[in-house]
């Protein structure tokens, strides 16, 4: 969520700080700010917004903020700790003004911190929990100052054991110190930090994104481990004070300036994109699949597919559970990754667990990756970063090469997913010769064929998707239901309804509406309807659908080819082609919703790819 960069050695650590931050926008935000230590001045200067970089830009422009410096720190913020205002916002500093900090992540003993630090004396200047870090740090750094010496090395290592072994919580952050301007003090537990090394520059930021394309060489940060940087040289610490190696890796991040190509916002862009993404992944996909369970081959000797995430990584968790149930035989099972650490796991040691995101990066998720790591489990990571906590910490990854998704609300990361896990489940029936090879080769054309239906029908349906768009946009709440892979369709257009059109949009197994949901449903009362392939659940889910009209409420849906009674019973509807491979009918309807859903969002004007509230990259708890 937050993101924090900094720079030092560089002529204007400013530009250099800002665009950084730029790139990291589509994380979440809610204000951003900038600090650099200014030569002429010999201080530090910060400046400070609420919005976004562009609003920081506009400030430092009226109120001429000039410093440049070749040290600088800079963050947008995903507010946890206090409201959204601009003394809220970051660097925060000490007491003294000499301690500037920009964090990631949040402290757990924060209430105990602030009345140790107020009995002391301190006085607090916002109300966010980062600032706490800054005083712990002046308390520390006085100590070092009382003494007369001049602060070394051994006692920066020192100061930085002193304070992280006060602080509980997960957290990211930088230190500049006014009194050492040509050093920054880093340290990471849990959340992400990584370090990017140019000639005689250093760049520290929470996703290598911010410096693409300005440097190749990176040391990602260990989890518990502080840095003392310079521009020209690094030593990094393990918690207990013990110097590590400086392991260094070449990695080239190259930034894509082309921004929405003519579209009005990144989520449209990104939809239209999920055609291509399916293409590459049917290109690429079988081979990366193939040398997956090649080098893992206990993944073929599984008896249950599990499967973790949050948000839409879930949704596509679920919807993905029919390739594995239909084609290996085997039941899969979806854990929600924010609740595993209150329930019990029964795995075994040694098998497998298949942990979905799109970042790499969500907190909630790495913490079960490393739960379940504990109880001696392996991780199958799917995600779209290469560089990212998730592949690192990972057994094994598969990669969605789906290329930079900006929108919030995820589009062509859910059909990445879908598409990955589709080529993985005929992988793994063909090793336990549930299919013939045939079938198995066949999967990629399956999946070729598909971009191909999605990218003709967001055109031959546009006229209908829109019609419906604005039938939505004038209702206050609504229900969307399905029956088994059409209840997990129901679940990720509910959750795109509720995140950027701001509908409350409440998701029902259609045989569930007996038995509570129906005393809701009257003439004023919209029900989106997402149909099944399957004959079976079809006919189930046409009785659903007259047990809503017996009652006048009104029937929007989503209907297959072919499937006449349901449009009929239809006050409104639009009709899904179904692929070559029906297994894959629910990711057609999935796009051609989302596809729906922007528009209903861009009729009511809302902020389409930077919601309110929320954030791309959930890094806090």
């Amino acid at each position: 969520m937050c993101s924090i960069v900094g720079c030092i050695g560089v002529k204007h650590s400013r530009e250099v700080v800002l665009s950084g931050l730029s790139r990291l926008e589509y994380r979440g935000y809610d204000s951003a700010g900038f600090a650099c230590y200014d030569e002429d001045r010999k201080q530090v200067l910060t400046i400070r917004a609420v919005g976004g970089v562009a609003d920081l830009r506009l400030a430092m422009q009226e109120r001429s903020y000039d410093a440049q410096g070749l040290i600088g720190i800079g963050h947008t913020r995903w507010s946890t700790h206090g409201a959204v205002t601009e003394y809220n916002a970051h660097p925060v500093s000490d007491c003294t003004q000499r301690v500037f900090i920009v964090q990631n992540g949040t402290l757990e003993n924060d209430a105990v911190l602030r009345a140790e630090l107020a009995a002391s004396g301190h006085r607090f200047s916002s109300q966010t929990d980062s600032e706490l870090i800054a005083h712990c740090y002046e308390a520390a750094l006085q100590v070092i100052t009382e003494q007369g010496k001049k602060i070394s090395r051994g006692q920066l290592s020192q100061m930085m054991q002193n304070v992280l072994h006060r602080l509980q919580g997960t957290y990211a952050f930088i230190l500049l110190l006014e009194d050492i301007p040509d050093t920054l003090l880093i340290a990471r537990q849990r959340l992400p930090l990584c370090i990017g090394f140019g000639e005689n520059v250093a760049y520290v930021a929470s996703d290598i994104l911010a410096c693409a394309g300005l440097v190749e060489r990176v040391l990602f940060l260990p989890d518990r481990t502080y840095a003392i940087v310079q521009k020209d040289n690094v030593q990094l610490f393990a918690w207990d004070g013990s110097e590590l190696a400086v392991s260094i890796e070449r990695i080239a991040v190259s930034w894509d300036e082309s921004g929405m190509r003519g579209h009005p916002h990144y989520m449209l862009k990104e939809i239209y994109e999920q055609s291509d993404v399916i293409r590459t992944l049917a290109y690429y996909g079988p081979t990366d699949v193939s040398d997956l369970v090649g080098r893992n081959i206990s993944l073929i000797d599984e008896t249950v597919i599990r499967m973790v995430g949050c948000g839409a990584s879930a949704h596509a968790a679920y919807l993905a559970q029919p390739f594995f149930e239909n084609l290996v035989s085997i039941p899969s099972n979806v854990f929600i990754a924010t609740d595993m650490r209150e329930r019990p796991l029964f795995e075994q040691a040694g098998s497998w667990a298949l942990v979905l995101s799109q970042s790499g990066e969500t907190a909630d998720v790495l913490e079960s990756v490393r739960l379940m790591k504990e109880r001696g489990m392996c991780i199958l990571g799917i995600t779209n970063v290469v560089t990212s906590a998730l592949a690192r910490e990972a057994d094994d990854t598969l990669l969605m090469r789906a290329g930079v998704e900006v929108a919030v609300a995820s589009t062509k990361s859910v059909v990445a997913h879908i598409a990955l896990l589709y080529l993985l489940a005929h992988e793994i029936a063909y090793r336990r010769h549930k299919i013939t090879h045939m079938v198995k080769d066949q999967a990629a054309h399956n999946l070729a064929q598909l971009a191909d239906v999605i990218a003709q029908h967001l055109v031959l349906q546009k006229d209908a998707l829109l019609r419906i768009a604005h039938s939505l946009a004038l209702l206050p709440h609504m229900f969307v239901i399905g029956r088994a892979v059409g209840y997990a369709v129901a679940r990720e257009i509910a959750l795109k309804l509720k995140e950027i059109a701001y509908i409350f949009a409440e998701a029902c197994p259609a045989g569930e509406l007996k038995h509570g949901p129906l005393a809701l449903i009257d003439a004023d009362m919209y029900v989106i309807v997402c149909s099944s392939i399957d004959e079976t659940a079809y006919r189930k889910l046409i009785i659903n659908v007259q047990q809503i009209k017996s009652r006048h409420g009104k029937i929007v849906s989503l209907v297959y080819e072919g499937q006449h009674e349901l449009q009929v019973l239809s006050d409104d509807y639009v009709i899904v082609p179904v692929p070559q491979d029906p297994l894959l009918a629910h990711v057609v309807m999935i796009s051609m919703a989302q596809y729906m859903i922007y528009h209903t969002a861009a009729l009511l004007g809302r902020s389409i790819d930077k919601p309110r509230n929320l954030a791309k990259s959930v890094t806090v708890e």
